[in-house]
């Protein structure tokens, strides 16, 4: 989906555009962050607000990279050298920058644990923005500030099961969108490719 602010004709290289079209526009990561909120909400129901906050802060770092490659394999999604890699590598990054601010909201107030996990995700959705041209990880970005705002707050006793819940079907069903989108990669778009 074209993002609003783009005007007239984006210059672009050939390894971003073959970057743009093998990685599905990222879709493997989000539906991956699907799963991990799934998860989510069954750990917390059946375990302790302690434990759940555990798998919310050290849950994504396993889950994510494992399960975003099977979807990558299942999906004809492809990994291959590029700059942008360590691009994304940087960008996820950002939550292993945050753990000491993450712990110390553990100690202070459990409740706000899921919702300051969905911000940070939120955060990081940004860069693909720009990465892909993809307007779509724009409002998923949006919503899950959405979403933590609703669950700090408004209702933080239930955050573990809310932002959760909420957050997985964001996840699934923009991972979805995001996949179909890049069928036809850049389509909305007057671009030219370049090369250096």
């Amino acid at each position: 989906m074209k993002l609003p602010f783009i005007k007239g004709k984006i210059l672009l290289t050939q390894e971003r555009l073959d970057f743009i079209k093998n990685t599905r526009g990222g879709s493997s990561g989000v539906f991956a962050g699907g799963l991990f909120w799934i998860l989510a909400v069954i750990v917390s129901l059946v375990t302790s607000k302690e434990i759940a906050s555990i798998y919310y802060i050290f849950g994504g770092i396993f889950i994510i990279p494992i399960v975003g490659s099977i979807i990558s394999k299942i999906s004809g999604a492809k990994i291959e050298k590029s700059s942008y890699n360590l691009l994304v590598i940087i960008t996820n990054m950002l939550f292993a920058f945050l753990y000491p601010l993450i712990v110390i909201i553990q100690s202070y107030k459990l409740d706000y644990i899921p919702s300051t996990i969905a911000l940070i995700n939120a955060a990081h959705l940004l860069i693909f923005v720009w990465i892909h041209y993809e307007f779509l990880h724009l409002i998923l970005a949006l919503l899950g500030f959405i979403i933590s705002s609703i669950f700090i707050f408004i209702f933080p006793e239930v955050a573990y099961i809310g932002v959760g819940g909420l957050s997985a079907l964001v996840n699934l069903v923009f991972g979805y969108l995001i996949y179909k989108s890049t069928e036809k990669p850049l389509s909305d778009y007057n671009y030219k490719v370049v090369d250096k």
